[in-house]
């Protein structure tokens, strides 16, 4: 894979940003390896999940960065979730990304100090990850979504009578907000 050639040609100290797309992060067997051998012989120390249609209209694959510097194993991983900037439902030709949608990552990043990223703070959208926990999770390095939203997947008869439900509270919301206005409207005699 071209992460391999990649690791092999950086020299020790050497550093490097690369894109990745999502399957890389959580994909087994090879990938797995590949993302072991990483962690072994490089500090990966930053991912980066960019918003889903930045590559648009050439894919809407999900995107990483990578950040990693050869020559010292991995102890830790910040994740960061870039969200979509506030005017923008997704990217297009017309709406193409731009550098100063990538500044809240600037804010965020922070100095190395002695082997030790200050500034940089855990939020809703960033977080830090023990390499353990990494390898305990058979290397899975998808941990950019969080949180995910779970979605509640009922069985069928249940769904419709949930929905049956609803629907009938709605009705009953509805016939009350109109029997005030009629009332209102009598009362006024209009």
């Amino acid at each position: 894979m071209f992460l391999v050639h990649i690791m092999a040609l950086l020299k020790d100290g050497g550093r490097c940003g690369l894109v990745l797309p999502d399957g890389f992060l959580f994909g087994t067997g090879v990938k797995s390896a590949i993302k072991k051998k990483l962690l072994e012989e490089c500090d990966l120390h930053t991912i980066v999940r960019l918003p889903k249609s930045v590559f648009a209209p050439y894919t809407s694959i999900n995107t990483n960065l990578l950040f990693f510097t050869k020559g010292r194993p991995t102890k830790g991983v910040w994740f960061y979730r870039l969200e979509m900037p506030k005017g923008y439902k997704h990217f297009s030709k017309t709406k193409p990304m731009l550098d100063s949608h990538f500044t809240p990552v600037e804010n965020w990043w922070g100095k190395l100090e002695n082997g030790i990223w200050k500034g940089r703070s855990e939020s809703e959208i960033s977080r830090y990850v023990p390499v353990e926990d990494l390898i305990a999770g058979e290397y899975n390095l998808d941990l950019c979504g969080f949180p995910r939203e779970t979605v509640e997947i009922l069985p069928p008869g249940e769904f419709i009578a949930k929905y049956l439900n609803e629907k009938a509270a709605v009705s009953a919301h509805i016939e009350n907000i109109l029997g005030r206005i009629t009332a209102a409207m009598n009362q006024r005699g209009v």
